[in-house]
């Protein structure tokens, strides 16, 4: 999940104005880049771990009947 100008930034894809101001921003200050580009990518190791998804694919299939094979 990107949070507004913290972790990235929330922009519409038809706003070229906008994107190339979010460009400008982050080519004018490389800090906040650097900290916004760790914190991406601190929440997807939280939130996106291997182990973490496969658990989660497991509980809906078994929500489903699916039953394990082995």
């Amino acid at each position: 999940m990107i949070n507004d100008g913290e972790n990235g930034f929330l922009v519409s894809p038809l706003d070229a104005d906008r994107i190339a101001d979010v460009i400008a921003t982050w080519q004018g200050n490389r800090a906040d880049l650097a900290r916004a580009k760790k914190k991406a990518r601190q929440y997807a190791e939280r939130h996106f771990d291997w182990k973490q998804m496969m658990d989660a694919y497991a509980d809906v299939f078994r929500e489903f009947g699916a039953k394990p094979i082995g």
